[in-house]
């Protein structure tokens, strides 16, 4: 993977362990965490612009590209406009979450953004299946999920990233 495009993911994955402190403590994220997310989004943006440019001094096109880019952009924001969605329709899963998986998605894409919140599930899930095998929870208790969105971008990151 070209250092130009592992940059914003690292900075995303800063981004997103700086949130789950007070996701975990609190159960709220400050709103100018979220803000910090546009950082790696538009370092993203940009290193794919670079890339393309000058990518191996070949002359290379950059036409349709910008046409493709916006399309990755947007389609990437479905995962997490869904997320938002569903937890303003039951009120069990946190604006931030949905705004992160957002972020995620923009930079990634729908494969990626639909990969991470799979990832990120599955991986919650075997703590609350001890907590609630354990009773220190109830079914209704609400779980911090940032830090599970972010174990779940790295595991795409290194396992099925481009």
């Amino acid at each position: 993977m070209d250092i130009k495009l592992l940059i914003p993911k690292a900075l995303m994955v800063l981004t997103v362990a700086a949130m789950s402190v007070p996701d975990i403590r609190r159960k709220k994220v400050p709103v100018y965490m979220l803000f910090l997310m546009l950082i790696p989004v538009t370092a993203s943006i940009i290193s794919d612009l670079v890339v393309i440019s000058i990518r191996g001094g070949e002359q290379v096109t950059t036409e349709g590209f910008i046409g493709r880019l916006l399309a990755v952009m947007g389609l990437g924001l479905i995962p997490g406009t869904a997320l938002i969605l569903l937890g303003r329709v039951t009120g069990k899963i946190g604006l931030a979450d949905g705004i992160v998986l957002s972020g995620i998605g923009v930079m990634e894409g729908f494969m990626g953004a639909l990969s991470v919140i799979c990832f990120g599930s599955l991986l919650l899930s075997i703590p609350a299946a001890v907590l609630l095998a354990a009773k220190k929870v109830k079914k209704q208790t609400g779980l911090p999920f940032i830090p599970f969105l972010g174990a779940g971008y790295l595991i795409w990151i290194f396992l099925l990233s481009r």
